[in-house]
């Protein structure tokens, strides 16, 4: 298990942490999917997704203020995120 707690109710993980349901231990409201290559694996979970590419011409501003908006919203409504 990668799963890794960032702060209070923010915690990073893998795909792996996803299909073998590990992401469960955390109880997550909001699940953040970040990889272009992951399905959403989840159930009764408020789930996004934004397909990035892991390599250096991937232009992630575009999307950026609008992931970290989401996380820092669910955060101060003490909700669980996942990405």
């Amino acid at each position: 298990m990668s799963l890794t707690k960032v702060l209070d109710n923010f915690y990073l993980g893998s795909y792996n942490d996803i299909i073998k349901e590990y992401y469960k231990t955390i109880n997550p409201d909001v699940v953040i999917n970040v990889a272009s290559e992951c399905k959403n694996y989840t159930e009764n979970v408020l789930y996004f997704h934004y397909p990035f590419y892991d390599i250096p011409t991937e232009d992630l501003y575009g999307k950026y203020f609008e992931v970290t908006n989401l996380i820092d919203h669910y955060r101060k409504s003490n909700k669980n995120v996942f990405i």
